[in-house]
């Protein structure tokens, strides 16, 4: 029976150090590197860090490392952003708020409009019915209740 072999780690180069990304790629690409050229393997280390090091970052405030640089440049940058995020965040609940205290208004208006027509054409209706005006009464309390059915029908 032959021996197997144990996969050897790549070799790490003495020039590296582990902790640094460019270090880490080339640790993990040792093997796939090994029959290039210095300048070769450069460019390559080169490209696949630049790639690596490429990140996203989506939110309402910047990256910490980018509030950093703002504090360089403008002084109590990072206080200034963070408190212009406060005020838009501040100001959109408060538009919410408004719309939906607006919305409830409406909902409940159309509600006591709907209710008093109905009321009305009910009313209406009996007074024509009262004055023997039948079909009069007939087309009011026809309208009224085909408006009640589609009303209740869709849930409003």
């Amino acid at each position: 029976m032959a021996k197997r072999e144990t996969p050897k780690e790549p070799e790490v180069p003495e020039n590296t150090e582990k902790e640094t990304l460019e270090g880490e790629v080339e640790v993990q690409l040792a093997p796939v590197l090994k029959d290039l050229n210095r300048v070769q393997r450069e460019q390559i280390l080169t490209k696949v860090t630049a790639i690596v090091k490429t990140e996203a970052f989506s939110g309402p405030l910047p990256h910490p490392r980018h509030l950093e640089e703002y504090n360089l440049i403008v002084p109590n940058g990072a206080d200034r952003i963070f408190k212009m995020t406060e005020k838009v965040i501040e100001s959109n609940i408060s538009v919410n708020e408004r719309g939906q205290k607006y919305e409830q208004i409406y909902r409940m208006t159309g509600m006591i409009l709907g209710f008093f027509s109905l009321m009305l054409l009910v009313v209406l209706a009996f007074l024509a019915g009262w004055y023997e005006m039948l079909p009069l009464a007939a087309l009011l309390l026809g309208a009224t209740v085909v408006g009640s059915i589609g009303m209740f029908i869709k849930g409003r």
